[in-house]
């Protein structure tokens, strides 16, 4: 549960940092093109962790766990409404 959260948080970072504008004096400044594929890789990445948190949920109710505890922690749910 620990690596699937860290993992969706991760993409989550990443797909932030290619769609908000880059920071005055921020490093690694990138053109709209490569920001904007960036953004739509990571956006996948994140539709294809709903798959990981729901094997993570059926193995949390096969060990006799609540699953609405186990989806509570998921970070998946606000990107799925906006990242498109």
């Amino acid at each position: 549960m620990t690596s699937c959260h860290n993992a969706a948080n991760e993409f989550l970072r990443q797909y932030w940092s290619a769609v908000l504008p880059a920071q005055a004096g921020a490093l690694g400044t990138s053109n709209a093109t490569t920001k904007a594929a960036k953004a739509g890789k990571m956006a996948g990445y994140l539709r294809g962790m709903e798959g990981k948190i729901n094997a993570v949920v059926h193995t949390a109710v096969l060990d006799g766990l609540d699953p609405a505890r186990v989806r509570a922690v998921r970070p998946i749910h606000f990107v799925q409404r906006n990242a498109g």
